[in-house]
């Protein structure tokens, strides 16, 4: 009995240390963003390689959400919880899997999302005081990597494409991913 005792106090005391951990896990993985500000070269394995699914199924760059989910592999240095599908889907996978918290404020390494048929997914890499972001994307058929400011709110970017707001794989990686919109919809 006591040897049962010894273990479940054990379990609970690394429950409360792991517990304990978690948001300060969570603030080392935004404190050591690095925004991109080129093309990833062809020897990048987060780009470039079977580690990025898109690439692996032959719809590698350029392509937004191979870029993506290889900006996000490269930013978390771990496989994504991110849509297997085309970026229209992204969003709502997100939301109906409960991957990561998603909201509509910008955040560094957050993906932003559009929807109209096959939509679009960028990544931002800075956030400015004056309401705008710089995000970093490719484009089916399109250039193979570029960086541009945007509104954060999405307004006025692609024209006939809905902005659907932000996903938070950065600011979840420390606790466990999942989640709801925590407060930000």
């Amino acid at each position: 009995m006591k040897k049962l005792a010894k273990v479940a106090a054990s379990l609970c005391l690394s429950f409360v240390l792991l517990v304990a951990c978690m948001p300060a896990m969570a603030v080392h993985a935004e404190e050591s963003f690095v925004p991109r500000y080129s093309t990833p070269g062809y020897d990048n394995p987060y780009y470039f390689s079977n580690m990025n699914l898109y690439y692996k199924y032959g719809y590698g760059m350029p392509n937004c959400t191979a870029y993506a989910y290889g900006r996000v592999y490269e930013i978390l240095g771990h496989e994504p919880n991110l849509s297997r599908w085309n970026a229209g889907q992204w969003w709502f996978d997100n939301i109906n899997y409960g991957w990561y918290s998603y909201g509509t404020t910008p955040q560094p390494g957050a993906v932003a999302c559009w929807d109209k048929n096959t939509g679009h997914v960028a990544v931002v890499e800075e956030v400015y005081g004056n309401g705008t972001v710089l995000i970093s994307e490719s484009s089916w058929s399109g250039e193979m990597f570029r960086t541009r400011v945007m509104n954060a709110d999405g307004s006025g970017f692609m024209y006939g494409y809905r902005f659907l707001g932000y996903i938070y794989p950065v600011q979840s990686a420390g606790t466990g991913g999942g989640g709801s919109s925590s407060g930000h919809m």
